[in-house]
């Protein structure tokens, strides 16, 4: 027996911090919080706090259980562009509208008019008018549709909301639509 520890004293202790990895990956896949609505803000911003975000969130809208934020900074000035992150954050959130991740999305207006122009998000005529939406929220947010060149509503200008007064969000306008192939349109 005393040669045994001797001899497999590696191989205990590796096989100890294994099972000890295991178990933990085990732990963090059973006791993961699927988010009820994903929500992600794209341009010019900065959120110190997604938690504080997301427990207004629950708090204001009670269908809504687990919220999850998700910020993609991209910017438009060249002087302080970083390639990299700037191609990084647009392949992110290129992969999450592709793999129906996302269902809120709150842009700044370069990458509202981009993505718009791109049919990232759902059209919204029938649901301003359904819901009889404030024209002062609606004004700015009609993009051309290229195919037909008719225009259309794409989303809602919540840049003066009162939601976000005691949220610190860096950001010129936050202008909120739809992805266009979300699984939560009813939230």
């Amino acid at each position: 027996v005393n040669n045994f520890f001797h001899y497999y004293t590696k191989h205990i202790v590796i096989g100890i911090i294994a099972l000890i990895i295991v178990a933990i990956s085990v732990r963090s896949c059973v006791t993961a919080v699927k988010p009820d609505i994903n929500i992600a803000f794209v341009g010019e911003f900065y959120i110190e706090d997604t938690t504080a975000l997301a427990e207004k969130i629950k708090s204001s809208v009670p269908e809504i259980k687990e919220p999850a934020i998700h910020v993609m900074t991209l910017t438009q000035d060249l002087d302080n562009i970083n390639p990299e992150m700037d191609y990084t954050m647009r392949m992110k959130f290129m992969a999450m509208i592709g793999t129906q991740e996302l269902d809120v999305l709150i842009f700044d207006r370069a990458q509202f008019e981009l993505y718009g122009k791109q049919g990232a998000m759902e059209v919204l005529d029938a649901y301003a008018e359904e819901k009889d939406i404030a024209e002062e929220l609606t004004k700015d947010c009609w993009l051309e549709d290229e195919e037909t060149g008719e225009k259309h509503l794409y989303g809602m200008d919540i840049s003066d909301s009162e939601f976000f007064e005691d949220i610190f969000i860096v950001g010129k306008e936050k202008i909120v639509a739809i992805a266009v192939n979300t699984k939560n349109y009813e939230k």
